[in-house]
């Protein structure tokens, strides 16, 4: 959990954003931080023919809604240690990768290729399989380095659609 930590060294204030999937079509997840507006955005990246790309099935970027909503590319630390992702190819399973945050490698998602220019990012929360949705940051910034208080993961259950979440505590 303490690589957690070094996730959110770029963490800023809360403010309540709403990302539609009519706004971004192959929306995966976002990040959402207590401290500001600007929020971290994961895209699904599809080849000419609807197949997720190989190379680079996911895209990471900001959205500075504190700069009017402008986009902007992960700087190298925040791709490195922060808010970057690493995709293997699934040997096992055909149109599926497995998907690590930089942050927290224990984690394991899985990206599935459910239609062409469509994909979902699921993991287990709470012990059942979930398209995951959001993430939350709660931290406090009041030192020189955030404190993370917890981070909340919210998603789908894959069988029922009903919204489930689970709370972590970096210390723990």
């Amino acid at each position: 959990m303490k690589l957690l930590v070094i996730l959110f060294i770029f963490i800023g204030f809360w403010s309540s954003n709403t990302i539609t999937i009519d706004e971004h079509p192959n929306l995966l997840f976002y990040i959402e931080r207590n401290m500001n507006k600007n929020t971290v955005i994961y895209e699904a990246s599809f080849d000419k023919n609807g197949q997720l790309n190989k190379e680079s099935p996911i895209k990471a970027h900001w959205i500075m809604f504190e700069k009017n909503g402008e986009s902007e590319k992960l700087n190298y630390a925040e791709e490195r240690m922060a808010y970057g992702i690493k995709c293997t190819i699934d040997k096992k399973v055909k149109d599926h990768f497995n998907v690590r945050l930089v942050a927290d490698e224990k984690r394991l998602f899985t990206l599935e290729q459910i239609a062409p220019f469509k994909a979902q990012l699921t993991t287990v929360l709470n012990g059942e399989k979930a398209q995951l949705t959001r993430l939350f940051i709660k931290a406090d910034n009041s030192s020189f380095w955030p404190k993370i208080d917890y981070i909340l993961l919210e998603g789908k259950n894959i069988l029922s659609n009903k919204t489930i979440s689970e709370r972590v505590n970096p210390e723990e």
